[in-house]
């Protein structure tokens, strides 16, 4: 399951603030269910970058605007 944006604010902050680590965090927060690799991968993202935003640029290139980029009137 994904996290919700305020889900990965809340688990941003007890990484920056309280230092927890990923099974830390998912000892107890049980009842989210979430995996220990979903949040390790989470607070990697965290480490590196700062953020919980999404990356600039990343997802699905729009191949449509690119082909046509007068067909949205």
């Amino acid at each position: 399951m994904p996290f919700t944006f305020e889900e990965k604010c809340f688990i941003k902050v007890l990484r920056q603030e309280k230092k927890w680590g990923a099974k830390r965090i998912c000892s107890e927060f049980r009842q989210k269910k979430w995996a220990v690799s979903s949040v390790n991968d989470l607070l990697r993202k965290i480490d590196k970058t700062g953020s919980v935003e999404r990356k600039v640029g990343s997802g699905r290139p729009c191949l449509f605007e690119r082909q046509h980029p007068t067909a949205r009137t």
